[in-house]
Parts: C-alpha cells; sequence; structure tokens
C-alpha cells in the first residue's frame, strides 16, 4: 500500500487552489489595491467636503461682515482672519445691543496663535532633548501637552461663545439650536453660518438719516425809499 506520498516529487502534483502561493499573493495584493482605492476615494470626499465647508463659512462670515459695515471684511477668506471677522461680528453685537466692550476678537486670535507657537517650540525642544536625555524628552512632551490641552480648551469655549453670538444676532429663535448642533456635529457649522448670512432679526433696527430739505432763504423786505427832501431856496435879491 501506498503511503500516500507517491506523487510528492511529481511536478503535475495538483496541491489545490489554496495551497498555490501566487494565487495567494494574487488575492493579498487584489485586498490591498482595494483598501487603496477606498482610502483614496474617501481621502477625495473628505478633501471636496473640507473645501466646500471653507467656502461656504468664508462667504458667510464675509457677506455679514460687508452688512454690518465692519472693517476688512475679505479677512474671512484666510484661515486666520476669519476667526478675526467673527470675534469682530460678535464685538459689535454686543456693543450694539447690550452695550458691552469686549474683546473677543483678540482673545481668539492670541489663543489660535498661542497654539501654533506651542506646538511649535515642542517640536524644537522635543529634537534637542532627544540628543541629551531620553527622559527629557518624555518630560518636555508632557509638559507642552497639559499646556497645548489648556489653550485648546479656553480656545474652544471662547469659540463656541463668539458663535453663539453671530448666530443669535442672525437668528435668535434658533440660536440655541445651532449652537448645540455645532457643539455635537460640528461639520454642519459652516452650512449654518452660511445659511444665517443675510438675516439681522437680532440686531435693533438700524438708523436711517433722514433727508434734509433745503428751504429757500428768506429774503428780508426792502425798506421804503424815502422821500427826497425838498429844499426851498430862496431866489437872490437884486438890486433895481
Amino acid at each position: 500500500m501506498g503511503n500516500g506520498f507517491e506523487n510528492f516529487d511529481n511536478p503535475g502534483y495538483y496541491y489545490g487552489e489554496f495551497g498555490n502561493a501566487e494565487y495567494g499573493m494574487e488575492i493579498l495584493s487584489g485586498v490591498l489595491g482595494f483598501t487603496g482605492g477606498v482610502v483614496f476615494v474617501l481621502y477625495l470626499v473628505m478633501l471636496a467636503f473640507s473645501v466646500v465647508s471653507y467656502v461656504l463659512s468664508s462667504i458667510g462670515i464675509y457677506t455679514i461682515a460687508k452688512r454690518r459695515c465692519i472693517r476688512y471684511p475679505w479677512l474671512a477668506w484666510i484661515p486666520i482672519g476669519n476667526i478675526w471677522s467673527m470675534g469682530c461680528i460678535a464685538d459689535q453685537y454686543q456693543y450694539v445691543t447690550k452695550g458691552r466692550i469686549r474683546n473677543r476678537r483678540k482673545m481668539l486670535l492670541g489663543l489660535y496663535i498661542g497654539m501654533f507657537a506651542v506646538l511649535f517650540i515642542m517640536f524644537i525642544s522635543l529634537i534637542v532633548a532627544a540628543f541629551i536625555d531620553p527622559i527629557l524628552v518624555f518630560l518636555i512632551a508632557l509638559i507642552f501637552w497639559v499646556a497645548l490641552l489648556v489653550l485648546s480648551i479656553v480656545f474652544t469655549v471662547c469659540y463656541y461663545i463668539v458663535l453663539h453670538d453671530l448666530y443669535y444676532s442672525c437668528n435668535p429663535d434658533n440660536a440655541v439650536v445651532f449652537l448645540v448642533l455645532s457643539i455635537f456635529v460640528s461639520m454642519v457649522t459652516p452650512f449654518l453660518i452660511f445659511a444665517c448670512r443675510k438675516k439681522d432679526l437680532g440686531m435693533p433696527p438700524r438708523k436711517v438719516a433722514q433727508p434734509v430739505i433745503q428751504s429757500a432763504p428768506v429774503v428780508a423786505p426792502e425798506a421804503p425809499a424815502a422821500e427826497a427832501e425838498v429844499v426851498e431856496t430862496e431866489a437872490p435879491e437884486t438890486e433895481e
């Protein structure tokens, strides 16, 4: 009786579909290719959504700023400038409705720049610490991470306060709903700002300058001309 391995050395021996190494590599390459294609498509979709969101947000902020006579409304199209424009809209709302002077535009801009500064300093510090001591790298990363976390929390709170003022100045009836949606579903924020761009329901009515009607100048009546005085002169006496 054979031991079951008679054809082991036979070049024509068939190992089966799943025993073929080349077939397995084809399956693996196919799976990787499909996965890579899906990831690429998702990346394109996310990129397109980011561009559309940025454009809609910029249009909304620009339109509101321009309609309310805020200086440099074109800053809404600049990545850091749009933060400043949003703060200006909120500060204007607080001033004209409640008489409060707020500087949230400066706070937002300062926090935004501060976070980038912390990231840059942390990056440089980690490179330097890597040549000194590995433990120092961990300590520096921990310190900067805590600082960045605090700045991020403060910035987020300030941002949502500004966003609430923007919503309330445009549409006070739906301001709370819009804010909740922006907090829990942040991707809808650009669409909400775009939808509010032509509304001023939360702002006081604008003062319209009354036209000045110029009346014709009043001319004083002329005084009657004085009658000329008649001077009687005596004729000179003539000698006889």
